[in-house]
């Protein structure tokens, strides 16, 4: 379960992947987790992170074996500066730490924000949590209110496998 920023209402998790909003929260689009098929060829035991752009979705796998997904926020691709787009492709996880701050300025201004989780993949871009975001995970309005290039994911889906932190059950 999830709070709204206002306090007003809520997102209730359901096992398949979907959310169902109370009070003020806004209905959101989600994929269903009903499929290994985002984690099929990927081989053994190893880890994969599955980002659909366009579904805002994001699939954890353990060798062939969907363990985990989660609504995302991308990218703000249709403001001005090309930089805020998510970079496409695939990338390996570069390092993991907690507790940072993330700084940085573009044409749109600079920020200096804290989070929890970061887990760095191409370079400035990373997976982290966005205390500060206000449109709900996984909302089809990330073109214009999404990231600035990074992949935000709830707190305690960040959380989940970071050494060091309380687990979030799952």
């Amino acid at each position: 379960m999830v709070a709204t920023t206002s306090g007003q209402g809520y997102w209730l998790a359901l096992g398949n992947g979907q959310a169902r909003p109370f009070g003020n929260a806004a209905t959101l689009v989600t994929t269903p987790l009903l499929t290994d098929a985002a984690c099929a060829g990927n081989p053994g035991t190893e880890k994969l992170l599955v980002v659909s752009i366009s579904k805002q979705q994001l699939w954890a796998c353990q060798g062939g074996q969907l363990v985990g997904a989660s609504p995302v926020t991308t990218g703000a691709s249709e403001l001005a500066n090309v930089d805020d787009a998510t970079p496409t492709g695939t990338w390996h996880v570069q390092g993991k730490t907690t507790d940072v701050y993330l700084t940085g300025c573009n044409a749109d201004g600079c920020w200096d924000d804290f989070v929890h989780y970061w887990m760095s993949f191409d370079g400035p871009y990373g997976f982290h949590d966005a205390p500060w975001q206000t449109v709900p995970f996984g909302s089809a309005s990330y073109p214009t209110a999404g990231s600035h290039g990074c992949v935000h994911l709830p707190e305690q889906e960040m959380g989940w496998s970071t050494p060091g932190r309380p687990s979030a059950p799952r």
